[in-house]
């Protein structure tokens, strides 16, 4: 029987009684929540955010939060299991923090304006 689990990929129980709960997410096991939150750890430290990881947040310096309770339940209810939540995680932190917004922090004066087309003699 071991042979077959195997074969079919399956890991721990999600919904086993004897696993603890999260204090925060109380569908996620202790070991699922901080797995959740070692990847968006480490998501963020891939594009240069330095975070802090909280039981329900994650905050940069420069004043951005990322509420993990929407994650946590994508990545929960996700049918593929946990072998999609860092793609999860991934998609989520570009969004949120990572996206255009690195942008907008910028002050006006150092953004490029528009390149004039080369000129070319004849």
């Amino acid at each position: 029987m071991a042979v077959l689990m195997g074969m079919f990929r399956r890991g721990e129980r999600r919904h086993a009684v004897d696993l603890r709960r999260d204090g925060e997410f109380g569908f996620l096991s202790e070991a699922e929540a901080a797995r959740l939150r070692t990847f968006v750890r480490e998501a963020s430290a891939e594009r240069g955010i330095e975070v802090t990881v909280e039981r329900g947040r994650a905050t940069s310096g420069a004043s951005r939060s990322l509420g993990l309770a929407n994650l946590a339940a994508v990545c929960h209810n996700d049918s593929r299991g946990h072998r999609s939540w860092r793609s999860l995680v991934d998609e989520d932190v570009v969004r949120s923090m990572g996206g255009p917004q690195a942008l907008r922090t910028l002050p006006r004066d150092p953004r490029p304006g528009p390149t004039p087309p080369p000129l070319h003699p004849r």
